[in-house]
């Protein structure tokens, strides 16, 4: 008995030195209910704030469309779970929509300002704002259309339909992300034309066509203008031979062109060359009631023993047009 009292000691013994051995502190205590809803609501401001939005998550396209001056502008942002509803002040549009990208049309060289609101899909305010815009402008040109002074065209898109671009001798800058043609014609001068009597020929100037894409069909005409006759004169009876004539002009020079493009697969070009021819002499004495401009006669009194004027006329200089590279303005091929 006293056996069996003692082995019961030690097992009790020994329970108590392992339970004593293997109990640890705990030293944290347990979070109350407003510390809980507090961790709650700082994990939903973090969560809300990877969402929060602001213009510049926003990216805004034009993409033209076929038709000069229609636009499609492509709305696109990264962010997803949200509504974005847009419009603009002038109520042209309203969009509201979940899924990027979104397409709205405006006509060409509007400026308008959209309004942007998004939310989460649970209705909480992600970003309130507005950004101002402009569409590109596209320029029309048909017909005939005649500089008056040097002259420089900036447009997103030109459409040159029929139409015939006269620069004389003024210089001509056209710079464009993108040139449509369609039988068009770029020309300084036109075909004959000349200088008033007596006077040379004016020289044209300088065409630059900067495009990043040139399509369809031009023709650039290099003239210069033709030199003015000499005058000529009547005569008036038969012992006097009529006024001397007077000089003729110069032709002028043709000028020159330039075209910078980066793709010209879809371009068809065609060219001419043509130098200013000079006057040509007038005719002394000629019979009265032959037909003749009348500011192109010289009229008495004068010598009959002057001598008419000598004919030492030249002809214009001529130009060149030249290809080059838009990226680089490398030269690749000119024509002369």
């Amino acid at each position: 008995m006293k056996t069996t009292n003692k082995a019961w000691y030690l097992i009790c013994a020994f329970s108590i030195l392992v339970a004593s051995c293997s109990f640890k502190k705990d030293d944290s205590t347990t979070p109350t209910a407003d510390e809980i809803l507090k961790r709650s609501q700082q994990n939903d401001i973090e969560n809300l704030s990877k969402k929060l939005m602001s213009v510049d998550d926003f990216n805004f396209e034009w993409v033209p469309l076929e038709d000069p001056n229609k636009y499609n502008l492509l709305i696109s942002w990264k962010q997803t779970d949200v509504r974005v509803d847009f419009d603009d002040q002038a109520n042209r549009f309203r969009l509201t929509s979940t899924k990027s990208p979104q397409a709205v049309a405006i006509p060409g060289d509007t400026k308008f300002t959209i309004n942007i609101r998004s939310t989460s899909l649970d209705g909480k305010i992600l970003f309130e704002g507005s950004k101002e815009l402009i569409s590109p402008q596209d320029v029309i040109i048909a017909n005939e259309y005649s500089l008056i002074g040097k002259k420089k065209i900036e447009a997103n898109r030109v459409f040159i339909k029929n139409g015939v671009i006269t620069t004389f001798d003024y210089p001509f800058i056209l710079s464009a992300n993108e040139v449509i043609a369609e039988n068009a014609v770029i020309q300084t001068f036109p075909e004959g034309a000349r200088a008033p009597f007596e006077r040379s020929g004016r020289s044209a100037s300088s065409i630059k066509i900067e495009a990043r894409q040139i399509r369809g069909s031009l023709k650039i005409s290099l003239r210069g203008e033709n030199g003015g006759h000499g005058k000529s004169s009547y005569r008036n009876f038969e012992s006097h031979p009529g006024c001397a004539t007077t000089y003729a002009g110069n032709g002028g020079g043709s000028g020159s062109a330039e075209v910078y493009t980066d793709d010209d697969q879809s371009l068809k070009l065609s060219y001419e060359i043509q130098p200013g021819q000079p006057g040509n002499a007038g005719t002394r004495g000629l019979p009265k009631g032959t037909p003749h401009p009348q500011e192109g006669i010289r009229h008495a009194p004068c010598s009959r023993s002057e001598e008419n004027a000598p004919i030492n006329t030249t002809v214009g200089s001529p130009g060149k047009i030249c290809l080059f590279k838009y990226k680089d303005n490398r030269s690749y091929q000119c024509f002369e």
